[in-house]
């Protein structure tokens, strides 16, 4: 039995326009916007407490002040690595981001939490120039580096859930949104030129949408 041959978008608007000269448009069908996942309140939990009973080992230390330094202000990879000691102001709690991916510059903040880790940090760890390196070589961390140590940590602490470099960016735009933050501010922190990329941190989790329901519901 034969069979319909199936005929491609491209090929269809090709075959009308030789035909009759005249150009078909079709609308374009709406792209799934998948929600951007985050790493959870508990998967944290358990990172902080295993950090908080290691904070006398000195690679330990580091680890924990660069994770917290990930989450209050979602500096890319990049940009957190070539942090130096001299672009940190501990009294306003802000750093002055120098290596960016828009080759622009700008101000990110911190925690009061943090704040206190950094000024420990910088006063016992004997770092002058970049802030976060290697005991070993006394060079600075690399993206490898701070990957590796993600997956050992994952290992160690048997987590699920993903928590590579990146998901700690979004894991704080999110968390920022979600507290009150507007979205130009965010997209300032997070060096973004466009709004539009910023937007994409409007997303409730499945949790979010149904507290938020009950509460307007059932008042």
């Amino acid at each position: 039995m034969p069979t319909t041959p199936i005929i491609s978008y491209s090929a269809e608007k090709t075959v009308v326009k030789y035909s009759t000269d005249r150009e078909i448009k079709f609308a374009k069908l709406p792209e799934q916007k998948k929600i951007i996942e985050t790493i959870s309140d508990a998967t944290l939990k358990t990172i902080w407490e295993y950090y908080k009973k290691h904070i006398s080992n000195k690679f330990q230390f580091r680890n924990y002040v660069l994770l917290r330094l990930m989450l209050d202000t979602g500096l890319r990879m990049n940009e957190i690595i070539n942090l130096k000691v001299k672009d940190i102001d501990l009294l306003s709690s802000c750093i002055w981001v120098k290596i960016t991916k828009t080759s622009c510059d700008r101000y990110v903040c911190y925690t009061a939490q943090t704040k206190s880790l950094l000024y420990r940090y910088i006063a016992t760890m004997n770092v002058n120039d970049y802030l976060f390196i290697d005991f070993n070589t006394d060079l600075p961390l690399t993206t490898s580096s701070v990957e590796s140590l993600l997956y050992r940590l994952k290992k160690r602490l048997k987590i699920q859930q993903n928590i590579t470099p990146h998901k700690w960016r979004h894991t704080f735009a999110t968390n920022f949104l979600k507290r009150g933050g507007d979205l130009e501010t965010l997209r300032l922190l997070l060096g973004h030129s466009n709004l539009r990329t910023t937007q994409k941190y409007l997303h409730l989790s499945k949790n979010d949408i149904i507290t938020n329901y009950m509460n307007v519901m059932q008042n």
